[in-house]
């Protein structure tokens, strides 16, 4: 008996999971696409993201986990490894959403300062700007059928370095082949 196969004898709590390490193996020609993994979290289930021991990166990946509660086979000799912990995604996703409202908050008060900045440098500061205003400008108007009726709309022509070339005309020598 493997002994990283003890902890299920001793802790009935102990679960098997079967874990998928490179989500990409046949493109990567990684063959070894699923491992075998040991928990105490009774909430780990399919499809969450878990961190591994390896023997990469720091001595720890990051897996998703495909299997939960497998069999284990006690003649076997897989070696189960502990599985650190689950990877809390929706905290992540959270995180992320708030660093975006972040960005944009502080984004559009940095825009304002160097927008002041830039109108007391050229002297602007004070100035009455609503007569330089585009929105008194009009704006073209959309094209309205004539008749009632669908536009059809012709296809542009080509410039002509785009147009296709006529062939040029053929030469009498060209069928005459010496020998």
């Amino acid at each position: 008996m493997n002994p990283s196969l003890y902890s299920f004898l001793a802790e009935p709590s102990c679960r098997a999971l079967k874990v998928e390490y490179d989500p990409d193996h046949k493109f990567n020609n990684n063959y070894n696409v699923c491992r075998l993994y040991k928990t105490l979290d009774p909430t780990i289930s399919v499809d969450n993201l878990v961190v591994v021991p390896t023997e990469t990166r720091h001595g720890f990946t990051v897996c998703k986990v495909v299997e939960v509660d497998l069999q284990v086979n006690y003649n076997g000799n897989d070696e189960y490894r502990w599985v650190l912990g689950k990877v809390d995604k929706a905290a992540y996703d959270a995180l992320i959403d708030q660093d975006k409202a972040v960005k944009s908050k502080i984004g559009k008060i940095e825009e304002n300062k160097i927008k002041r900045e830039l109108m007391e440098a050229m002297g602007l500061a004070g100035s009455d700007l609503s007569q330089l205003s585009y929105s008194a400008v009009p704006t073209a108007e959309v094209a309205k059928p004539q008749r009632g009726g669908p536009v059809k709309e012709t296809p542009p022509e080509a410039p002509p370095s785009l147009r296709p070339r006529a062939a040029p005309p053929r030469s009498t020598y060209d069928d005459y082949i010496p020998f």
